[in-house]
């Protein structure tokens, strides 16, 4: 929309017309749960500036791949209170964010 996200309920618009079936919705939310289980047990990275990239088949909206992208500035830690990269709060957002999408009604703008 080449807005800037400024809010939750922003962020929810967004992600809601994003994921725009609930096979993608339920997957989506599934793989950012499985990357916060990951991230919060793990304690040797540091991931900055790395983003989560979702890609899905735009003809069957079926399933939601999500990746860790852009590695160039990873740093080793000792222990997990190094680590201040701020995705555990993003991670938390996301799932918060993600576990109350509704189907996009573009009427409803």
């Amino acid at each position: 929309n080449g807005k800037d996200v400024t809010n939750e309920e922003e962020l929810r618009e967004l992600l809601g017309r994003f994921f725009c079936s609930p096979a993608l919705r339920d997957t989506a939310l599934r793989r950012v749960q499985e990357f916060k289980t990951w991230f919060d047990s793990q304690g040797e990275f540091a991931f900055y500036a790395s983003s989560l990239l979702f890609a899905y088949d735009t003809e069957k909206k079926d399933v939601c791949r999500m990746g860790l992208i852009d590695f160039a500035n990873v740093e080793a830690t000792k222990n997990k209170t190094e680590d201040l990269t701020g995705i555990a709060t993003a991670c938390e957002t996301l799932v918060r964010v993600m576990s109350s999408l509704k189907p996009f009604d573009p009427a409803a703008r």
